[in-house]
């Protein structure tokens, strides 16, 4: 029997087993926990395009990533990579700046977790 405003939608067998898994560890059903989750990333989505209007990820590599900014009146391209454990941007040559924000914010982040000493 349909139950209105639901929809089903196919998930791997992997992801849904990681899925299974923490919404037991946080007392959730499946349905609730997959809920929130999807509601946290697109909210936070949301948030990003926000407070970040001017920059965009192009593209993602194994050790840099490569943003578009149009916050200037020119745009730029940084590239935000790893050096000496830390992330750098080399177009404003800093460890801290708009271009290492917005990449913080991003969930690509993550493929550089064992890279990083810290953030």
């Amino acid at each position: 029997m349909a139950r209105k405003n639901i929809k089903t939608i196919d998930v791997e067998n992997p992801l849904y087993e990681k899925i299974t898994k923490r919404s037991k560890e946080k007392n959730l059903s499946i349905h609730k926990f997959t809920n929130e989750l999807l509601r946290q990333e697109l909210t936070k989505d949301e948030f990003v395009k926000r407070v970040a209007p001017g920059l965009r990820l192009l593209e993602f590599e194994q050790e840099s990533m490569l943003i578009r900014d149009d916050l200037a009146k020119k745009t730029r391209l940084a590239t935000v990579s790893i050096r000496n454990g830390k992330l750098w941007c080399d177009l404003d040559e800093k460890i801290d700046c708009n271009h290492i924000h917005y990449v913080l914010m991003l969930p690509d982040i993550v493929n550089f977790k064992d890279k990083l000493k810290q953030i």
